[in-house]
């Protein structure tokens, strides 16, 4: 399976922008615990609400975590922690592969705005777009909730 972007929809405005299957110390979650995550970026001037937004590792079931209330400020980042649990804002109901898997994102008319393969990564480090919202992906530092441009 081929690294990197799968699918991509042209006009999209929001991306994940970076995703982290091996943290041990570069982000923490509201408990202070590592978890994996995942990064949404916003490129509009306003802040995005997802009502409607779906974030899977399941090509079987692609609405597996809503979105809904979930806020993006304007040209901003959202970090999303892939626990297993779902119940908090920023709380994924799956966890992210170590050895490697597909994560979609879709938008409300059931469109998948991007599919993205993540490889099998070596701990505390991430897979990102090289600049924010950009189609050419890295194995980088982690920069979860601003930007990988810096």
């Amino acid at each position: 399976m081929s690294l990197g972007i799968r699918k991509e929809k042209q006009n999209s405005f929001v991306f994940i922008n970076e995703i982290c299957s091996r943290n041990a110390s570069i982000a923490s979650n509201d408990h202070d615990k590592a978890d994996d995550y995942i990064e949404l970026y916003n490129t509009l001037d306003q802040d995005l609400t997802l009502d409607g937004w779906f974030l899977s590792d399941d090509a079987d079931n692609l609405e597996l975590q809503s979105l809904s209330d979930i806020v993006i400020p304007a040209h901003g980042f959202k970090v999303l922690y892939a626990d297993g649990v779902g119940e908090a804002e920023n709380s994924l109901c799956f966890k992210i592969s170590q050895t490697g898997e597909s994560l979609f994102l879709i938008n409300p008319e059931g469109e998948i705005v991007n599919q993205i393969y993540v490889p099998k990564l070596a701990m505390d480090t991430t897979y990102a777009r090289v600049s924010d919202g950009s189609k050419k992906w890295d194995v980088l530092e982690g920069t979860p909730g601003v930007s990988n441009n810096e």
